[in-house]
């Protein structure tokens, strides 16, 4: 098997998925790995996808804010799809070395826009009181940041503004984004 980069940049809303734990989806294709066919002709085994979600955490919510009634969790993260049967999906991988390997350092620039794109579809579509992101690595250097602010200015400039940022007792660093209208207290996850 060897792996091609084969980037999808024509996904729109109606690519929306919402699954059945309130959770909202939108996909697109990064890479495709091609196998050996029939015959020996090439054919691909596996499509390697950007999934952008939006987790509801509405569950979690400490329950003391009444301007506060949806939380989501804003996620990003890589899986691998079998081309011959949708139901076999890969959990998502959101470390660095996966991503190192699927995405190339020239493709980057253009995942990322889509990445961008796809979060403001979903927050758009999710009108949530509350988001929240993190990274999945610890203690990032500041360069390894920049995807994450770059996110955090389309989050801002969609109806909501910057409530909290700080680095837990992980290092892990932390996001929390209200809707405009809402004067919130305290939110952390």
């Amino acid at each position: 098997m060897f792996l091609k980069p084969h980037i999808q940049t024509d996904f729109s809303e109606k690519d929306i998925i919402y699954e059945a734990m309130g959770d909202i989806v939108q996909e697109f294709v990064v890479a495709a790995e091609w196998g050996e066919g029939p015959e020996g002709t090439p054919k691909v085994g596996k499509l390697h996808l950007m999934s952008v979600s939006l987790i509801d955490m509405t569950h979690e919510l400490p329950g003391g804010d009444p301007d506060v009634q949806s939380l989501y969790d804003l996620r990003f993260g890589l899986v691998e799809k079998e081309v011959d049967n949708d139901f076999i999906v890969s959990a998502p991988a959101f470390d660095r070395e996966t991503a190192n390997r699927i995405i190339s350092e020239d493709d980057r620039p253009v995942v990322l826009s889509l990445i961008l794109k796809a979060t403001r579809q979903l927050v758009r579509t999710a009108n949530a009181d509350a988001i929240t992101m993190s990274t999945f690595d610890v203690h990032l250097p500041e360069r390894a940041l920049t995807k994450y602010r770059r996110i955090s200015d389309v989050v801002c400039g969609i109806g909501y503004r910057l409530h909290d940022s700080y680095v837990d007792d992980q290092g892990r660093s932390r996001w929390v984004f209200v809707r405009e209208k809402i004067a919130l207290s305290s939110v952390r996850t």
